[in-house]
C-alpha cells in the first residue's frame, strides 16, 4: 500500500488514537510486515514535521 490509501489509513489511525480512551489512547498500530503497537507521543515530532512538509508541498503545487 502506498500513496493516498496509506496516507488515509495513517490519518484514520491517528484520529482513532486521539479519540480513544485508555489503554488505547495515544497508541497506533504500524503498517508493514511486522506490525507493532507504538506510542504516538514518541513519534509526535516526526508526525508533525511530516504534516508540515506535506502542507508546504500542497501549497507549492497550487
Amino acid at each position: 500500500m502506498a500513496g493516498a490509501p496509506l496516507e488515509v489509513s495513517v490519518a484514520v489511525g491517528l484520529l482513532i488514537s486521539e479519540l480513544s480512551k485508555e489503554p488505547w489512547k495515544g497508541k497506533l498500530i504500524t503498517f508493514g510486515e511486522k506490525p507493532q503497537l507504538i506510542s504516538v507521543e514518541e513519534y509526535k515530532n516526526l508526525i508533525l514535521n511530516n504534516i508540515k512538509l506535506d502542507t508546504l508541498k500542497y501549497k507549492k503545487d497550487q
